[in-house]
């Protein structure tokens, strides 16, 4: 990121949005609203952040890189057809990935799971801002307490080593359910762990923004006979 300052890191964000909505096959999906959801997301965030700790204080001047451009790269992995339509966020927090995917694609409607009550009421207020309310739902609760139900998709940040989410998890995969995960620089040896209990399909792809950090993406968790849940 170099020398990066809070406009260079709001046009790179954006620019990257411009460019995904014009040359990507995906891009019928991004509509013209996607901006201005998106700055209302990042006001919103940073008035809250004032008295609530939502993200890194020392990522606060590049909330559009660090934050929002992290979050908007998992669109080029969601496909258009089949695991596409409902998807769970775990761990949401201060709504990175759900609330800026749910800004970028216009087909996609989220159930979030954050326990913290008070990030729970921030979801909550922010979805309303943006106006995307009708395609979220935040639950005050831990993921392992809710009702399961079959997801197409499933996210996550920074929320849990690998194993730990997948058991979190697992209950809403259904048969064709995509996971996708913004993981940091440990990830194979997060998968390494994982494999004692799971059975998978994993492909690693680099992160638009940190050289460290990674996408995920998971397909066909299985558990093995000899684990335990």
């Amino acid at each position: 990121m170099g020398d990066m300052g809070p406009d260079d890191a709001q046009r790179a964000a954006l620019s990257w949005l411009a460019e995904f909505r014009r040359e990507h096959p995906l891009g019928r999906f991004v509509s013209r609203e996607t901006d201005a959801r998106l700055q209302i997301y990042v006001d919103t965030l940073l008035k809250w952040q004032t008295k609530m700790n939502l993200i890194g204080p020392s990522t606060v001047g590049l909330v559009w890189f660090r934050h929002i451009l992290d979050s908007l790269q998992l669109l080029a992995h969601i496909p258009s057809e089949g695991v596409s339509k409902t998807f769970i966020d775990v761990g949401s927090g201060g709504g990175f990935p759900a609330l800026a995917i749910v800004a970028g694609r216009d087909d996609l409607s989220g159930t979030l799971f954050e326990a913290n009550q008070r990030k729970a009421s921030f979801l909550r207020y922010t979805a309303r801002a943006m106006g995307v309310e009708t395609r979220v739902t935040v639950k005050a609760q831990r993921i392992e307490a809710a009702t399961a139900f079959p997801a197409d998709l499933i996210t996550a940040r920074a929320c849990a080593d690998l194993d730990q989410l997948i058991r979190y998890a697992i209950p809403f995969q259904g048969k064709n359910t995509l996971w996708l995960l913004l993981k940091g620089q440990d990830v194979e040896d997060e998968l390494t762990r994982a494999a004692i209990s799971w059975k998978l399909r994993s492909q690693i792809k680099p992160s638009v923004t940190d050289p460290n950090g990674s996408i995920l993406i998971l397909k066909d968790v299985v558990l093995h006979d000899s684990a335990a849940l």
